[in-house]
């Protein structure tokens, strides 16, 4: 339960949360994907496989550069320094 007064949330509250959120974000029609600050790929929605055909189970744990290639729109690839 959420305590407003102290804005702590019990432990079965955060659970009940991240299960909430991973259903919607799982129905999401559009491809999302969580990087965390080292680049790393932490969650892969199924509309994300479809899109980028990559499974969430092959892509977790990879860097996102392994999958996402960013370009100029010249098409010309966005090195490391312009990211």
């Amino acid at each position: 339960m959420f305590n407003i007064r102290s804005n702590e949330l019990s432990a079965s509250s955060a659970e009940d949360l991240q299960v909430k959120a991973k259903i919607v974000i799982d129905n999401i029609s559009d491809g999302i994907s969580f990087v965390d600050s080292a680049g790393t790929i932490k969650l892969f929605n199924p509309a994300a496989e479809r899109l980028l055909a990559w499974a969430e189970a092959e892509a977790n744990q990879l860097n996102h550069k392994t999958i996402f290639r960013f370009a100029n729109s010249a098409g010309r690839p966005i090195s490391d320094t312009e990211n």
